[in-house]
C-alpha cells in the first residue's frame, strides 16, 4: 500500500510517516502568471516552501490538474527508501504533490517562479528531489510575452537519481522577462492495491546574473571574523541556510564510499607528507581553522598553498577575472588557481581534527567541461579517500565563481584535497573563500 498510504495519509495529515503534515498549498503571491519580478537571484531560493518562497502553484482553468503543497514533519525512512531507493530525506519543510489514483500521463502539478526581468548569459537551477516510480520532473522557461505553455526551453526529465541534486541550465532568453516552471507529471503507476505516485522537491536555488547587476556578494574578507559572520553567509549563500547535503544513513554511506573509493596518489602523498613533516611534529594535527579557514591572503593556509603547484594571485589571471568575494567575480582580491596543460593537480590541506560535525564552504571557478574539479576527503581511520563533490557540467561556458558547501563528520582527517584534472593549455581552475561553520551554521573560527 505504498502510494495509497502516501497519498491517503497525506490528505489526512500523514505522509510516509506518522508526523508528516500537509500544511498549505504553495500559492503565496497572488497571480502567478503576472508576479512581481525578483531583485536578486537569491530571491528564488526556497527551502521551506512557506510565505517567503517566490514559487507558486500555477493558476488557471485546465492549466494543471494537481497542486504542490508544503509538507511538514519527518518522513518514514523505510517507506521512502522502498519508493525512491534512497534513505536521504528532505530536511525541514519541503514541496510535495501526491495522488493515490492513477492519472493520465499529462496530468501534472506546475510550480512557477516569480518573474525574472532580465538574465545575462546562462543560469543554473538546482534542487533536490524524490519521485515514486514513473513520475517525471521537468524544468521549463517561458518569456512573459508568450502564452502558456509555449515554452522557450524545456529540460529533459530529471534522471540523476534521487535525491539529486538536479542541475538544470537555464539559457539566456534574449534578456527578456521570463518565468521558470517546475512540472511533475506521469502519475500513471497502476498495480493491485497500488496506484498513483508522488514527487517531492526541496532546497531550490537559482544561480544567475541579472541585467541589473544584483548585489550577489559574499561577506567582504575583512568581515569574516565579525559577529555577524554567520548571518551574512546564510543570507548570501543563496538559501535560508548554507546549501547542505543531509548525511546519509550508515548503509547508504557505505555504498557511497564503495562507489567513490580510490587509493591516494603516491606522488601527492609523498609531497604532502614531506611538507607536513617539515612544518609539523609527527602526529600533531593542525587545528580545524588553520587548515580550512582561508581567504587566500594571509592565513596559515597560504603556507601550504605555496608548497603546492597551485598559485596565489591578487589580480585577474587567464580567464579568471577576479576573486569570489563578489559574484560573478571581483577584479580586486586574492585566490588560488592552477592552469594547464596538466593531467592532474591537487591542493591538499594539512591534517586536522574536527571535534564536531562542520560545514565546509568554498568557491570554485571552472569554465571548461573537459576539465574536472573534485573535492576529496581522507579520514585518518580509513585507508581510502572519499569523493564528496564534483563540479557539474554546464551547457554553455560561463566565466563566474560558484559557491558550494558540504557537511563533514567529526573525525581526524589526513587532508581535504581540491583536485583539478584534464586541464588543457588554456584552462584555469580557481579556488577561493574557504569558510568553516559548525553544524548549526555558526562561525567557528575567531
Amino acid at each position: 500500500d505504498l502510494f495509497n498510504s502516501f497519498a491517503k495519509t497525506f490528505s489526512s495529515r500523514r505522509a510516509l510517516g506518522e508526523n508528516t503534515q500537509r500544511s498549505i498549498a504553495v500559492s503565496f503571491g497572488g497571480h502567478t502568471m503576472n508576479s512581481l519580478p525578483i531583485e536578486d537571484p537569491n530571491d528564488l531560493s526556497c527551502s521551506d516552501f512557506d510565505g517567503h518562497c517566490r514559487w507558486h502553484n500555477i493558476e488557471g482553468l485546465l492549466v494543471d490538474e494537481m497542486d504542490w503543497f508544503q509538507g511538514t514533519g519527518k518522513l518514514d525512512v523505510e517507506r521512502l527508501h522502498i519508493s525512491t531507493g534512497t534513505d536521504v530525506m528532505p530536511e525541514g519543510d519541503y514541496g510535495i504533490v501526491a495522488t493515490d489514483v492513477a492519472q493520465l500521463p499529462n496530468a501534472k502539478a506546475v510550480l512557477v517562479s516569480d518573474v525574472i526581468n532580465c538574465q545575462v548569459g546562462p543560469a543554473e537551477l538546482r534542487f533536490r528531489y524524490w519521485t515514486s516510480p514513473g513520475v517525471r520532473i521537468t524544468v521549463c522557461a517561458k518569456q512573459l510575452i508568450k502564452f502558456y505553455p509555449s515554452f522557450d526551453f524545456c529540460s529533459d526529465p530529471v534522471e540523476i537519481g534521487d535525491p539529486g541534486p538536479a542541475f538544470v541550465s537555464i539559457p539566456d532568453l534574449d534578456k527578456q522577462p521570463f518565468q521558470i516552471f517546475i512540472t511533475a507529471d506521469n502519475f500513471v503507476f497502476r498495480a493491485t492495491n497500488l496506484e498513483g505516485g508522488f514527487a517531492i522537491i526541496d532546497d531550490v536555488e537559482y544561480y544567475g546574473d541579472l541585467c541589473t547587476d544584483p548585489n550577489n556578494m559574499m561577506p567582504p574578507k575583512n568581515s569574516f571574523f565579525k559577529d555577524e559572520f554567520s548571518d551574512a553567509v546564510i543570507h548570501q549563500s543563496g538559501i535560508s541556510e548554507p546549501p547542505t547535503l543531509i548525511p546519509p544513513s550508515n548503509i547508504i554511506s557505505q555504498l557511497s564510499e564503495i562507489s567513490t573509493l580510490t587509493r591516494q596518489n603516491v606522488e601527492d602523498s609523498r609531497r604532502h607528507n614531506k611538507f607536513i613533516a617539515k612544518v609539523k611534529q609527527p602526529h600533531h594535527y593542525a587545528s580545524l581553522c588553520s587548515a580550512l579557514q582561508c581567504s587566500f591572503e594571509s592565513e596559515p593556509c597560504v603556507e601550504y598553498i605555496t608548497q603546492s603547484d597551485w598559485i596565489l594571485s591578487s589580480e585577474p589571471i587567464g580567464n579568471i577575472k577576479g576573486d569570489a568575494s563578489l559574484l560573478p567575480f571581483n577584479p580586486e582580491g586574492s585566490f588560488a588557481y592552477v592552469n594547464g596543460p596538466r593531467k592532474v593537480s591537487r591542493l591538499q590541506t594539512p591534517p586536522f581534527d574536527a571535534p564536531w560535525d562542520f560545514y565546509l564552504l568554498f568557491a570554485y571557478y571552472k569554465t571548461s567541461n573537459i576539465s574536472k574539479f573534485n573535492v576529496i576527503i581522507k579520514q585518518s581511520e580509513s585507508p581510502f579517500e572519499q569523493l564528496i563533490f564534483t563540479a557539474p557540467q554546464t551547457v554553455n561556458t560561463t566565466q563566474r565563481w560558484f559557491r558550494e558547501s558540504r557537511i563533514l563528520k567529526a573525525a581526524s582527517y589526513d587532508y581535504i584535497a581540491f583536485e583539478a584534472k584534464n586541464l588543457r593549455s588554456a584552462d584555469y581552475i580557481g579556488l577561493d573563500e574557504m569558510l568553516v561553520l559548525d553544524s548549526n551554521k555558526r562561525r567557528i573560527c575567531l
